[in-house]
C-alpha cells in the first residue's frame, strides 16, 4: 500500500500548530484554534455544507470552510447557504456579485504565516500550494525542534 506525501505549509505562529494548512479539514483546525479570539463560539461542525453553527456578537452564523475562499463557488455551493466563508488565503477579491454578501476571514494574516519558502519553480496556477511540498527537510527539523522544546507553544 502506497502512502501520500505529508505537505507542510508555511510557519505560523499559532499555539498547538507549527504549521499553516495544506487541506480544507487543516484550516477546520486553525479556525478551532482561533476561533475564541475571532470573537466565535462554535456550536456545531459537521462535513456537510455548510460546515459549522456558530454565534459571533449575539448573532449565529453559518461558516464554510475552504482552503482558498474562491473554491465556495468552485464547490458549487449555493449563494445564500452561508454567512461567512473561512479560508487560510483569499484569492476570491473580485468575487461575483451573487457572492457579495459573504464576509471572507482569511486566517494566514492573523496565524502569522511566515514568507513562502520553495525550491524550483513557481506554481503553474499561481496558487501555492504547489509550493508546499518543498519547504527545506533542515527547515521543517529545526522548527520540529524548536517547537518540541517549547512544549509546543
Amino acid at each position: 500500500m502506497k502512502t501520500r506525501e505529508h505537505r507542510i505549509g508555511r510557519q505560523i505562529e499559532v499555539r498547538g500548530m507549527a504549521y499553516g494548512p495544506t487541506t480544507e479539514l487543516g484550516v477546520v483546525f486553525l479556525f478551532g484554534r482561533l476561533a475564541p479570539q475571532l470573537g466565535f463560539c462554535v456550536e456545531n461542525v459537521r462535513p456537510h455544507f455548510p460546515d459549522c453553527l456558530a454565534t459571533r456578537k449575539g448573532r449565529r452564523v453559518q461558516i464554510e470552510f475552504e482552503l482558498w475562499a474562491s473554491d465556495y463557488a468552485n464547490h458549487g455551493h449555493a449563494a445564500k447557504g452561508a454567512d461567512i466563508v473561512v479560508c487560510w488565503e483569499n484569492d476570491w477579491e473580485s468575487r461575483p456579485k451573487k457572492y457579495q454578501h459573504l464576509e471572507v476571514i482569511s486566517l494566514k494574516d492573523l496565524a502569522g504565516a511566515m514568507p513562502r519558502v520553495c525550491s524550483g519553480a513557481a506554481p503553474p496556477t499561481g496558487r501555492v500550494s504547489r509550493c508546499l511540498r518543498y519547504a527545506p527537510p533542515r527547515r521543517r527539523a529545526s522548527r520540529c525542534r524548536r517547537v518540541a522544546s517549547a512544549g509546543c507553544r
